[in-house]
């Protein structure tokens, strides 16, 4: 399996040697971090409205 891994990052390494491969694969990782980033961006959202939530629950119930 460690051999199949290497092959792959040889062939990956040469790949991105050619211009337009190397162009297209930023392109693509650029969409891919970013898809990444919103993904992260929602899921922080979530959790600050599921923690506000609960303080104002606490915060009523301590009044």
């Amino acid at each position: 399996m460690a051999n199949k891994n290497n092959n792959y990052e040889l062939y990956r390494e040469n790949a991105l040697k050619n211009p337009v491969v190397k162009k297209i694969y930023e392109e693509e990782m650029g969409k891919f971090l970013a898809h990444e980033a919103e993904k992260t961006i929602i899921e922080a959202k979530k959790q600050l409205n599921a923690t506000h939530r609960r303080l104002k629950t606490l915060l009523r119930e301590a009044a």
